[in-house]
């Protein structure tokens, strides 16, 4: 009867180990699937320089040019609400809205 207390020690450290061991492991994964997910001190919404790099891939800036020079541009950017003058480089999206660079950059 005096080795059964014995016995049951061995086991709570298996598992203590067992559990500490799956911890560190979700932890390591989580490390390893998400390492761009980290807010740095300057700020959420600065991106890493391959997100800079595939953004501007897919949204290049362009100089903007008035489609209709009669009526005068009533193209404006939807985030400072200025019209857009020709040669300003601006930035347009899948849906068709057109951004000055300095302006959608940021966002």
């Amino acid at each position: 009867s005096s080795n059964e207390p014995a016995a049951e020690v061995p086991y709570a450290c298996v598992s203590i180990l067992a559990v500490a061991s799956v911890i560190m492991a979700y932890i390591d994964i989580f490390r390893k699937v998400l390492p761009g997910r980290r807010v740095s001190h300057r700020g959420a919404h600065e991106a890493t320089s391959w997100q800079r790099r595939r953004y501007e891939a897919a949204f290049p800036a362009s100089p903007y040019r008035a489609t209709n020079s009669r009526t005068g541009n009533t193209d404006a950017c939807c985030i400072c609400l200025q019209a857009h003058c020709d040669g300003e480089m601006v930035r347009r999206l899948p849906c068709g809205h057109k951004f000055h660079a300095r302006c959608i950059d940021m966002w």
